[in-house]
């Protein structure tokens, strides 16, 4: 495994552990993070403290379980993409769901 998909295989380890403030640390002060159209926390976040308000704070405050299971992680020159499943819980209703995802990483 090439050093960038290295990075991204401890971001995701630091997700699975629910380390939000090393996954907070881990990302560059210029992130420019982009949740998919359809998806609750659509939208573009600048900045880490963005994303961590953006998306898993309310991630963390809305589901009672949350997970994001890497299956694969890909890496081509700059970019680095991981493969895998979302699963959870929300704590407002108790219904689950499984969604697969693609990350893109540069």
């Amino acid at each position: 495994m090439k050093a960038a998909a290295r990075v991204v295989e401890r971001l995701y380890q630091a997700f699975a552990e629910k380390d939000l403030a090393g996954v907070i640390a881990m990302l560059d002060p210029k992130v420019r993070w982009r949740e998919a159209d359809g998806y609750p926390y659509a939208g573009i976040y600048q900045g880490p403290e963005a994303v961590k308000a953006g998306v898993f704070d309310r991630i963390i405050g809305e589901w009672s379980s949350y997970t994001t299971v890497p299956s694969e992680i890909i890496e081509q020159g700059e970019t680095v993409v991981g493969l895998g499943t979302y699963t959870g819980t929300y704590a407002a209703t108790g219904k689950t769901f499984s969604c697969p995802f693609a990350h893109v990483f540069r």
